[in-house]
């Protein structure tokens, strides 16, 4: 069970956690790490390369889609920001170990978040 934010998570604990189930945020139940790492050690982290687990990550700086680059780059960039999916123990290259996740709160996930999310469930 997981939820967008700490409060939503701990209620949520607060609800079934008798039942020994645990809830917690969906940056947790992902594994995140925070920043975004380089496209380099992002490859080698989906290859399965552990070396690449200890690199540090990229700051957070956000980037303007404008520029002289023509569409591609356009889509280059904002395929780069949906990326936080490279920041995470789990992603589409090393899903969750789970059979099912319940998501509470689903409308109060942003678009990196969401999609990290959906590409870490197998």
């Amino acid at each position: 069970m997981c939820a967008p934010t700490g409060r939503a998570a701990q209620r949520l604990q607060e609800i079934v956690g008798y039942q020994g189930l645990e809830a917690s945020t969906i940056h947790r139940l992902l594994g995140y790490k925070g920043g975004r790492r380089d496209k380099a050690t992002a490859a080698a982290a989906a290859a399965g390369d552990d070396a690449a687990e200890g690199v540090a990550l990229e700051g957070g700086a956000e980037r303007g889609l404008g520029g002289s680059g023509g569409a591609d780059d356009v889509a280059a960039d904002v395929d780069e920001e949906l990326d936080l999916g490279s920041a995470c123990t789990h992603n589409k290259h090393r899903p969750l170990p789970y059979d099912c996740v319940l998501l509470d709160e689903a409308s109060m996930m942003d678009l990196p978040l969401a999609a990290a999310l959906l590409n870490a469930i197998e």
